[in-house]
């Protein structure tokens, strides 16, 4: 399973997600998908955008993690 990391990404470059939509021309409202679900299934030009803007590689937005791992992650975020 795939994890994107595009929420701490933004927080350790200090770029928001409208500047990230401005230069990457991706609509804020899928960046902010991809933020607030990071197992959202992401599109793979739109990580090409992405990664482009924050001139890093497409890679570097994913991390693999164990389905179980997934579970737990996602049971111990507090309700928003």
């Amino acid at each position: 399973m795939l994890r994107l990391m595009l929420k701490e990404i933004l927080a350790e470059k200090k770029i928001s997600q409208s500047e990230l939509a401005r230069r990457s021309k991706v609509h804020r409202r899928t960046i902010r998908r991809y933020c607030n679900d990071p197992y959202h299934k992401a599109r793979t030009d739109i990580l090409g955008k992405l990664a482009t803007a924050l001139k890093i590689e497409a890679a570097q937005l994913l991390q693999t993690v164990l389905p179980n791992d997934a579970h737990h992650q996602e049971r111990s975020r507090p309700d928003l």
